[in-house]
């Protein structure tokens, strides 16, 4: 395994793009947010009480002190595009390992760079584009990676997410 020091002086080729972006996104959530999630999650915890169900009464307690601790701990993520592959907070991944990518691009509420993996261990990864440039970023990836033009929308999931400021 190698240390630091070593991954440091593991070549990637030249640096096309990066940037950082936040592990979490920031929602600005106002008093009518707050007020419903908490009515919710009471409503879940009476649920589980009266059905008799306390292992989901501890999983809807462990989730909610868990969002809310991962929501104030959100790191910066550094995120390179290099001729050799992709690194994401320092991890890099070849473009052998990736099977497609495409973007999401409407602003302001979308802007996603999607990367599709071979392997079915490693989930969809969605990387914040920020404030960079979508053509140049697809520019270039497309010199290495396949687009998936067929996507045009984000992922179901990741709308109600943001829909829910989740």
């Amino acid at each position: 395994m190698p240390d630091e020091k070593e991954k440091q002086d593991i070549d990637y080729g030249t640096i096309l793009a990066e940037w950082t972006f936040r592990e979490f996104p920031l929602h600005s959530r106002g008093a009518l947010w707050y007020f419903s999630a908490g009515l919710a999650l009471i409503l879940l915890l009476v649920y589980a009480v009266i059905s008799g169900n306390f292992l989901f009464l501890v999983v809807i307690i462990l989730s909610s002190a868990l969002f809310f601790v991962l929501q104030k701990s959100a790191r910066e993520i550094m995120f390179q595009i290099y001729e050799d592959g992709i690194s994401i907070g320092g991890k890099f991944y070849s473009y052998s390992d990736i099977e497609n990518f495409w973007i999401i691009y409407n602003p302001p509420e979308v802007k996603n760079l999607y990367f599709r993996f071979k392997s079915s261990f490693v989930p969809l990864v969605v990387i914040p584009l920020e404030d960079m440039n979508p053509v140049a970023v697809r520019s270039a990836l497309l010199e290495y990676l396949e687009e998936d033009i067929e996507k045009e929308d984000e992922p179901t999931l990741d709308t109600i997410s943001r829909l829910l400021k989740l």
